[in-house]
C-alpha cells in the first residue's frame, strides 16, 4: 500500500471526525479549540480538511483527555455513534 496515500486519507478521516465529534458533543468551535488547546482558525481549518503546519501531536492527547478516544481511532473512518 502507498503510504501517502495512507496518511493522506487517516489524515481526512480525522479532520471529518473532529467535526463529527464536536457535532456530537454540541461544542462551539470556539469551545472545541479549547478543549484541543488550538485556535478556531486553526480549527475551522481541521473541520475543512486541511491540517494546519503548525499541529502538534499533543492534540490528540487532548482528545484522548477529554473524549476518550485514542490517536489510532480517531484517525478511522468512523461514525458519529462510534465517537
Amino acid at each position: 500500500m502507498d503510504i501517502k496515500r495512507e496518511i493522506k486519507k487517516e489524515m481526512k478521516n480525522f479532520c471529518n471526525n473532529v467535526k463529527k465529534l464536536r457535532a456530537k458533543h454540541k461544542l462551539t468551535k470556539k469551545e472545541m479549540a479549547k478543549i484541543l488547546h488550538i485556535g478556531v482558525g486553526s480549527l475551522s481549518k481541521i473541520e475543512s480538511g486541511i491540517i494546519p503546519k503548525l499541529l502538534g501531536a499533543d492534540i490528540f492527547f487532548y482528545i484522548h483527555e477529554k473524549f476518550n478516544i485514542t490517536a489510532s481511532r480517531i484517525v478511522m473512518p468512523l461514525d458519529i455513534d462510534q465517537l
